[in-house]
């Protein structure tokens, strides 16, 4: 899969009260997808299921201190799982088209 040369859209994940939401994005290729971690703790979101991680973009964790904000383009098509991997039951997917 070619790289992007310009994000086209921005969708946003927000972590507040140890909940992601939204649960799900659908996004088209290229998009980009920011996480805002509006909780007080930093979390390692990672790709995939607990325990089972997998790359994105050969992304396979990325750190996101309080009131941080991390961003990615969402370049490769298929639906992905993103969870904190010290809090695993904050978890959402996005679907790229």
């Amino acid at each position: 899969i070619s790289e992007c040369e310009k994000s086209k859209n921005t969708y946003e994940f927000v972590i507040s009260d140890n909940t992601i939401r939204p649960s799900e994005l659908t996004v088209e290729r290229c998009d980009e997808i920011t996480i805002i971690n509006k909780d007080d703790k930093n979390r390692l979101l990672a790709f995939g299921e607990h325990e089972n991680h997998d790359d994105y973009q050969n992304l396979s964790e990325l750190p996101i201190g309080k009131d941080k904000t991390v961003k990615f383009t969402a370049a490769s098509p298929g639906k992905f799982i993103i969870h904190d991997h010290y809090q695993e039951v904050i978890s959402a997917t996005f679907i790229v088209r």
